[in-house]
């Protein structure tokens, strides 16, 4: 029997996986805010929820599709991408206070988001690394659409050169996260990847 893979069979289970990502989150958020009095609040972390509902509005809508369908027929190509999306998800579900967490009498969340801090970060790369990998086989940069303007509005070409250049403008601001436990470094971090995401969600509107 014929192996194949095809985005209209695993979008099913992407809805599924991303649907409790996301509603997790909400929760999550809903509790900080029903709790505040016994939550100390963390800048980063905050940031960190925001980012999530950003990642999976503009990973569902945007970037998914766009991937999958590009790479259909290619299966170890679509079950690295698969890989990648997993990690991605494993990746807030490590920064987020989990149900155990959330029972405490006094929640810390700049503990909690420290705590983690080496974990996630090294999610990160994961994902950076492993998902650009995936597009330059593919020759599909077009979710860095939005860099068409670094590029003097040309077409990305999905050269080794050009890919290197956007892992390392990914993995160079989590250097000194991973490092440093400075809250302004990870406030930065953040806007980073709020921004960046959001311009895919502009670019491809």
């Amino acid at each position: 029997m014929e192996f194949g893979l095809n985005y209209a069979t695993h979008q099913w289970i992407l809805s599924i996986i991303y649907g409790i990502f996301i509603s997790q989150t909400i929760a999550s958020f809903r509790h900080h805010i029903k709790h505040s009095e016994r939550i100390k609040f963390y800048l980063p972390y905050s940031l960190m929820v925001v980012e999530a509902l950003v990642f999976g509005v503009s990973s569902w809508y945007i970037q998914m599709p766009r991937i999958y369908i590009t790479i259909e027929g290619n299966n170890p190509l679509f079950l690295l991408s698969m890989l990648v999306d997993y990690i991605a998800v494993l990746y807030f579900q490590v920064v987020i206070a989990d149900d155990h967490e959330l029972q405490s009498e006094t929640i810390d969340l700049k503990k909690i988001y420290l705590k983690r801090k080496k974990v996630w970060v090294s999610l990160l790369i994961a994902y950076f690394t492993i998902g650009l990998a995936a597009l330059y086989v593919a020759g599909d940069l077009s979710p860095f659409v939005y860099l068409n303007m670094i590029f003097k509005e040309k077409k990305i070409n999905a050269d080794f050169k050009t890919c290197f250049l956007i892992w390392f403008s990914f993995i160079l601001p989590l250097i000194p996260v991973y490092f440093s436990n400075k809250t302004y470094i990870f406030v930065i971090g953040s806007l980073i990847r709020i921004v960046s995401m959001i311009s895919v969600l502009y670019s491809a509107s």
